[in-house]
């Protein structure tokens, strides 16, 4: 079961949006300040700079133009995209499997045996619209307010108190 929410009509994903019609630069993508998406196929490494170890991704030299922001938002989320389902046998030759949504959206059920497809004709589109028994969705409430908490901060005045510090840390 893939999450269909994971894919654009198209199939494919972009981050980049284009500017208005009427603009000159149609195309270009906006999302990396008009740099090309980074690639992420440099991996990670310390670099060496003015004689110094830094262990930031943005100092390397592939990555030096973009913030942290953007290489975590086009680096790839370490989700469960794709779930296994244990089948049993009937004694009839047909076979069942039980799966449970993780939550509300499309799926696509994709029915393959031992890595190999069986066709697209066992592709199916779902939509699940409830979420799962026992999954409780938090819902925003603008009538509940968070108790706002009183401010802590003791204040002492003294008599020739000018001048002096006190540090509640070392």
């Amino acid at each position: 079961a893939v999450p269909m929410n994971t894919y654009n009509k198209d199939g494919l994903s972009s981050p980049c949006r284009k500017l208005s019609h009427s603009s000159k630069a149609d195309g270009v993508c906006l999302t990396f300040g008009g740099h090309p998406a980074p690639a992420l196929d440099v991996p990670y490494e310390v670099t060496i700079k003015d004689k110094m170890l830094y262990h930031a991704i943005t100092v390397m030299k592939p990555y030096e133009e973009y913030s942290f922001e953007e290489l975590r938002f086009v680096s790839p989320t370490k989700k469960r995209l794709i779930e296994t389902m244990l089948v049993r046998a009937n004694n009839d030759g047909t076979y069942t499997a039980n799966w449970t949504p993780g939550s509300v959206g499309w799926y696509l059920l994709h029915a393959t045996i031992d890595s190999f497809e069986i066709g697209s004709s066992q592709c199916h589109l779902i939509e699940v619209k409830e979420p799962p028994h026992g999954l409780v969705i938090p819902t925003r409430s603008s009538s509940q307010k968070p108790s706002h908490q009183p401010n802590k901060t003791r204040k002492f005045h003294a008599k020739f108190s000018a001048g002096l510090r006190i540090r509640s840390h070392p």
